[in-house]
């Protein structure tokens, strides 16, 4: 069987197409492309990350981060080089130096929903459009705030 995907469509032919292993077939040629043999943040621009959070703080600015949703497929794949623990570490250190920005950990919101998907680790307009309904009332409570939504989505990392 031959394949390909290109802009979240799979183009299979020559024989059974089973869709969960073309997809983690991408997942893995993604996830090879952005971490095979390389760190993954420069210590560099994790300095003038920090300079930035600093000079919000300074001017009081407040800071929500967000961890976007992926697929599972790209999830299970990045956790396997490393790099999920190494961004949640990094996570830790910037609560650390910089208590008042705010995390929000969404990358399992759509996981499983491959419809709301460009590619394994890219939403498409549909799933930016929901993501955005999602996120503007949680957004308006978090930096206000004074709303319930000051726990939701902040989960290790």
């Amino acid at each position: 069987m031959q394949w390909r995907i290109e802009k979240g469509h799979i183009y299979a032919w020559g024989g059974e197409t089973d869709p969960e292993e073309i997809l983690r077939l991408k997942a893995a040629e993604r996830a090879d492309h952005h971490f095979q043999g390389r760190g993954i943040i420069d210590p560099g621009i994790l300095y003038y990350f920090d300079r930035v959070l600093d000079l919000c703080r300074q001017r009081g600015i407040r800071v929500v981060l967000v961890r976007l949703p992926i697929s599972r497929y790209y999830f299970d794949k990045v956790r396997e080089y490393g790099a999920v623990d190494k961004v949640d570490l990094l996570t830790e250190e910037v609560r650390k130096r910089h208590p008042g920005v705010i995390f929000l950990d969404l990358h399992a919101l759509y996981e499983n929903d491959m419809t709301l998907y460009t590619d394994v680790d890219h939403l498409n307009p549909q799933g930016a459009d929901r993501l955005t309904e999602y996120i503007r009332p949680l957004l308006s409570e978090l930096v206000a705030g004074d709303g319930p939504a000051a726990g939701r989505g902040q989960r290790g990392g």
